[in-house]
């Protein structure tokens, strides 16, 4: 890979290591167990003046499903507010945690993002290091949902992404978020997805019928809903 370049590089932080491009050409650098999250071997592999678009792993992140509270007036109660959302479910300190939410969103729910701030930090001085530039920085869900939502047209539905041994599920009702979850999966369990949809239509939470969008494994649905598999972008 040139070392000199304007063009947009992908860079993805995985669950054991780090990829750096798309496709055959993609470069992966492996994580050995006790070595930094952003290997430095990295610096070397980023093309000076190349723009990067960044994506974190869901194994580094925690997701939660929101509604702003209409009581809520101004930009320091939302994040104080946010922050106590994420303490409650997560027990994260959000001190070290950095927490990107839809501050447009007024009544519909939204999906926020919690992510460690030592992962932005160090990744930005290792972009410095290597004359590069960081253009946008999401996670793996977002990143998916946001490059596949032109095709995701039911108004029930659900998205599942598996990368690592893990499975982010988001699901949707009337078109509104209802729930984003992320953990482990047990290699090959191509019926994980089904049974948390089959929970959440007893909650309420998900429809009768509607379609499963999965990107990055072979998955079945609940009864009444169809499965339509998509390519990891």
């Amino acid at each position: 890979m040139s070392r000199s370049s304007a063009d947009f590089i992908d860079l993805q932080l995985l669950s054991d290591g780090c990829r750096v491009g798309t496709g055959s050409r993609a470069i992966v650098h492996a994580r050995p167990e006790g070595e930094a999250i952003w290997p430095e071997a990295l610096a070397s592999t980023l093309p000076a003046r190349a723009k990067v678009r960044a994506t974190i792993g869901d194994s580094h992140l925690r997701y939660l499903v929101c509604r702003w509270p209409k009581t809520l007036r101004g930009r320091v109660e939302r994040e104080a507010w946010l922050a106590h959302q994420f303490r409650q479910v997560h027990e994260i300190d959000t001190a070290q945690w950095q927490i990107i939410a839809d501050a447009d969103a007024v009544d519909a729910p939204f999906v926020a993002c919690a992510m460690p701030r030592r992962l932005e930090v160090e990744l930005r001085a290792l972009i410095d290091r290597a004359g590069a530039r960081l253009v946008s920085l999401s996670g793996q869900f977002v990143r998916q949902f946001n490059a596949h939502c032109p095709t995701m047209s039911e108004t029930h539905g659900a998205l599942a992404v598996v990368e690592g041994g893990r499975m982010t599920l988001g699901s949707w009702r009337d078109g509104h978020w209802t729930r984003v979850a992320s953990r482990p999966m047990a290699d090959g369990d191509a019926d994980v997805a089904a049974r948390e949809l089959a929970q959440l239509k007893v909650t309420g939470e998900v429809a009768a019928n509607g379609t499963l969008y999965v990107c990055g494994a072979r998955m079945g649905a609940p009864a009444g809903w169809n499965v339509s598999a998509m390519e990891i972008a």
